[in-house]
């Protein structure tokens, strides 16, 4: 099924319950239609990476406006996710969540790129996958 059959079936069906309104001027349907051109981005990166066997990655934090520091990984849609420790082990241990939940193999993994910012390293632990 393509992105667009996805996109009209799923709109088609909230109409007809009733869960959207008919037009697509509302925030919610733009924060609909990003949700699923996120998932569908998402899934080809995903079959890729799982059909190529080895990947790499690249890492960067940012803090949002109320100064909470946020995290983006391959697989999370490209949304951002609030991280509280923000230690070299910190950053290490929510990517292996994230890989556990997307099936992404450790051992598979060949490289990885960050800014090296301060956060990317917390005291005598660096972020080394």
């Amino acid at each position: 099924m393509s992105l667009l059959d996805y996109f009209v079936n799923e709109r088609l069906r909230k109409v007809r319950d009733k869960e959207a309104h008919i037009h697509y001027l509302g925030k919610y349907i733009q924060n609909e239609l990003i949700s699923v051109l996120g998932n569908a981005v998402q899934d080809k990166i995903l079959s890729a990476v799982h059909e190529a066997e080895y990947f790499s990655i690249m890492l960067d934090c940012t803090s949002d406006v109320s100064h909470v520091e946020q995290m983006t990984t391959p697989g999370t849609k490209g949304r951002f996710f609030p991280v509280s420790d923000t230690t070299g082990a910190g950053l290490t241990i929510n990517i292996f969540e994230k890989f556990e939940d997307m099936a992404l193999p450790i051992p598979n993994l060949r490289g990885q790129g960050s800014d090296y910012g301060s956060d990317m390293k917390g005291g005598n632990i660096d972020l080394q996958l």
